[in-house]
């Protein structure tokens, strides 16, 4: 791109935020002075019993996600720990990916105590 070009773009880009600014400045002129009245602060505390309620559900299947996840990193390490036993000439790799994914284990396991 030109340098033409760029400094073109650039100008477009920021006429455009100047009339998302000025759009918002006039939004918010619109309200000044304007009280609240019961109705807005019912329906505010509608909306924040509805996005504590959200949060919470939000946690909870993270936390449920994050026990999956240490589970499958078991299976996983339980998995390579075997194949190492095996023997051969992967059994290095495979004690390596046992350990990286019992420690991503530990790691999922404590990311889900902390919620």
């Amino acid at each position: 791109m030109a340098s033409g070009e760029r400094a073109r773009s650039r100008a477009r880009g920021a006429a455009e935020r100047i009339r998302e600014l000025a759009s918002r400045r006039a939004q918010l002129r619109t309200r000044v002075g304007r009280a609240s009245t019961s109705e807005d602060a019912e329906t505010a505390v509608a909306a924040l019993t509805e996005a504590k309620a959200h949060a919470a559900q939000a946690r909870e299947s993270l936390g449920e996600s994050l026990s999956r996840a240490a589970a499958a990193h078991e299976r996983a390490a339980e998995v390579h720990a075997q194949a190492a036993e095996r023997g051969g000439s992967g059994a290095a790799e495979h004690r390596d990916a046992a350990a990286q994914h019992r420690a991503a284990a530990e790691a999922d396991r404590r990311r889900a105590a902390d919620l």
